[in-house]
């Protein structure tokens, strides 16, 4: 009987060891009590840069909430060594939701049960972008799945000839959320960030060196995104191994701009 049950033992771990990862069912959540986002700021709109705010800014998910009879959290902001609310959230099925000051209805934040060669309203851009590659990657001992965004262009000639396509725009990071905010823009006018580090109960979870991993491929499923992942080909139909950076290329049909 032991025995029998020690094969079973056995048997069950190296399922679940090489068993592989599908990056949709491996959804990580994005709202955890908690959650610190911090991000490097700089305030551009000030000609004069004795008034340019520079700092770090800090989004953190800290207790609950009921709007319209649905549980949310609730975020701060803090920043210059004051924190204040800033938007209620709530997370289902792979979305995540915001409510907007004064605003009964909630907005759509993320959608990270997103296809490739879906779009989604960008804010910043005031136009659709599109994923078009999703893969993983490892970070701080995790795996992630991270999303590729890009715009549409039409500014690039190539002599008389105008050239419409795809330029890389900006990642989401399953759990993690964008490069630029994890919530909404916080601020109107110009501003610039990066990406510092998210941190869950005082450990560092990812950093700012992650979004750019090379793509984990062993650990997707045949049906992953990332096998569907096509070559890339210069403007005279020749395989590219190694795309240069501000370069123009054909990849699945669409000419997209390397970045």
């Amino acid at each position: 009987m032991y025995k029998y049950r020690f094969y079973l033992v056995v048997l069950i771990s190296l399922l679940i060891r090489f068993h592989p990862i599908d990056a949709q069912s491996s959804r990580r959540p994005f709202l955890e009590e908690g959650k610190i986002w911090k991000y490097e700021f700089w305030d551009v709109s000030f000609i004069d840069d004795n008034d340019m705010f520079n700092g770090i800014l800090s989004f953190v998910i800290q207790g609950d909430t009921i709007i319209n009879n649905r549980n949310c959290f609730k975020s701060y902001l803090a920043m210059r060594g004051k924190s204040e609310y800033f938007v209620a959230l709530y997370e289902e099925g792979g979305k995540v939701y915001f409510y907007d000051d004064g605003s009964a209805s909630p907005s759509l934040l993320y959608d990270f049960g997103i296809s490739i060669e879906d779009s989604v309203y960008n804010n910043d851009l005031d136009e659709y972008i599109y994923c078009l590659d999703i893969d993983t990657i490892d970070a701080c001992g995790e795996l992630y799945v991270r999303y590729h965004f890009y715009n549409e262009f039409s500014n690039v000639f190539v002599g008389n000839e105008r050239i419409y396509g795809y330029e890389f725009f900006t990642y989401w990071i399953d759990g993690i959320g964008g490069v630029r905010w994890p919530f909404k823009k916080p601020f109107y006018g110009k501003a610039m960030t990066e990406f510092k580090s998210c941190t869950l109960d005082g450990r560092v979870v990812f950093t700012h060196e992650d979004f750019y991993q090379k793509a984990n491929i062993h650990s997707a499923t045949t049906e992953s995104p990332s096998d569907h992942r096509q070559e890339v080909y210069d403007l005279q139909g020749r395989m590219v191994q190694t795309p240069q950076y501000g370069g123009l290329y054909i990849q699945g049909g669409r000419k997209f701009i390397f970045r």
